[in-house]
């Protein structure tokens, strides 16, 4: 793949090649730390919803968009590599300090104390009616 310069002509110069491999090493952590389903980077990151934050996911979508560029000769010339680099840097650092074993854990005992908390509300509604019909 060619190199590619920038819009604003200076020396700033973004490499397709690798451009592709920042978007495939996101694409492998969104897999392996979220569990997240789908073939392309974009398809992972209509995906993730609230597990990961707005910023991050305006961060994915400069990557996405720059990959979309990066592949048309006129447009990839428009492609600015500061803010591409910013937001694989973001990513990459909040996805790395991901644990999944931890997210996992997380939600187990999240819907173990939803199932607590229904089994308490109806106790309590089972006590309130057998004082009602005075059997207590």
């Amino acid at each position: 793949m060619p190199t590619i310069r920038s819009a604003a002509g200076d020396d700033q110069v973004i490499d397709a090649t690798e451009l592709n491999k920042k978007s495939n090493v996101l694409n492998d952590l969104l897999r392996t730390k979220l569990s997240l389903r789908g073939r392309t980077l974009e398809a992972r990151l209509s995906r993730a919803g609230k597990g990961l934050p707005k910023r991050l996911h305006r961060a994915g979508q400069v990557v996405v968009d720059a990959r979309k560029k990066a592949s048309h000769p006129r447009l990839a010339l428009t492609v600015d590599p500061a803010p591409v680099e910013t937001a694989f840097q973001e990513m990459t650092a909040y996805l790395k300090g991901v644990d999944p074993v931890d997210r996992r854990k997380g939600k187990l005992l999240n819907w173990l104390g939803g199932q607590v908390f229904n089994l308490l509300v109806i106790v309590a509604l089972l006590v309130i009616l057998l004082r009602w019909q005075g059997l207590i």
